[in-house]
């Protein structure tokens, strides 16, 4: 964690502490203590997994527009020719997704579902299409994703 995101969390965990501090002032230091540590350990975790998302969706952005490329987890405009493994990996991963989704263990509704969600369609878009509620389809989803799963370790592949 950078000093920033760390100074970040400091100032989120003392905001909860001084908004909740006339219900902690009775309390022992020691469990005061422990309070703020769990604070500051939740928040850390979540700064991490808010990081982790925003790297994927950055990442996802660049894969998309063949003019940004990903620098340190920040986009930075560029030709993609500067970068031609990434054009080869991108067309590698494209046709591994579509010998996925053209498997014969995998049905129609969850390769349905599939192509939706990598259209970048919502769970409500995907079942107003199908003519199911949207909970259904996240269940379709879920498992046509476990399905997937499945595959790939019978195959042998990575178990992403």
């Amino acid at each position: 964690m950078r000093a920033a995101e760390a100074e970040e969390v400091a100032q989120a965990a003392l905001v909860i502490v001084w908004t909740r501090w006339p219900q902690l002032m009775d309390w022992e230091p020691p469990r005061r203590v422990g309070y703020l540590d769990g604070i500051v350990r939740n928040l850390a975790a979540g700064h991490g997994r808010d990081e982790a998302r925003r790297r994927k969706l950055v990442e996802h952005l660049a894969r998309l527009d063949p003019d940004l490329v990903v620098a340190d987890s920040e986009i930075v405009t560029t030709s993609s020719a500067d970068i031609p493994h990434q054009a080869a990996e991108d067309a590698e991963t494209e046709q591994e997704l579509e010998r996925l989704l053209n498997h014969p263990q995998l049905n129609s509704n969850y390769r349905d579902s599939l192509r939706g969600v990598d259209a970048g369609q919502t769970a409500k878009e995907r079942a107003q299409a199908k003519g199911t509620t949207e909970e259904t389809e996240r269940v379709t989803t879920h498992r046509a994703r476990r399905r997937i799963q499945q595959i790939l370790k019978l195959e042998g592949g990575e178990n992403q």
